[in-house]
């Protein structure tokens, strides 16, 4: 199985328009690969590979700056990478299960989690800790950030669609 996840941007992101021919694939080979659709045929620009990735779909995201790729794992955590260098920033655990989506804030340093028992989980940039923010009545299975302000919405099995609003302070 493959996810494939496009660069969204943020209206407050100085970001290139060159971002929007970005797109990241996920497979269950254990890579991540960024792939530029300028140079698609010569294959994938970078691949990222630190994290677990042999059963479950992983849903990564690219930061509005276009600096970070981040993913989740099977080993229970979510990987904060460098998409200049391919080189691991950041680990953060917390999760009881796999990791399989992030969302990254279009406003602040923050990345969202999804685990696959119904937690939600967000990870302060350029921080060492995790904060458990909320649970779902059944497993959460997506999780997005509106691009032109913070409003998180999550998606669960239960049919319910939950929305939050972050003020950006969380430590």
């Amino acid at each position: 199985m493959v996810s494939i996840s496009l660069f969204e941007g943020s209206a407050a992101s100085d970001a290139p328009n060159a971002g929007r021919q970005l797109f990241l694939t996920s497979a269950l080979d254990g890579y991540l690969r960024l792939w530029d659709l300028r140079a698609a045929r010569n294959g994938p620009v970078r691949a990222f590979c630190a994290h677990t990735n042999r059963v479950h779909p992983l849903q990564p995201a690219l930061s509005p700056c276009l600096r970070y790729m981040a993913c989740g794992s099977e080993d229970r955590a979510g990987y904060l990478y460098d998409v200049g260098s391919a080189r691991l920033v950041e680990k953060v655990g917390g999760h009881s299960d796999a990791v399989t989506g992030v969302a990254f804030n279009p406003l602040h340093p923050q990345l969202a989690t999804r685990g696959s028992t119904a937690q939600l989980g967000f990870i302060r940039i350029g921080a060492t800790a995790s904060e458990k923010e909320g649970e779902s009545k059944g497993p959460v299975t997506g999780v997005a950030f509106n691009p032109l302000n913070p409003q998180l919405a999550t998606t669960g099995l239960d049919g319910t669609v939950r929305l939050y609003l972050d003020r950006g302070d969380r430590k």
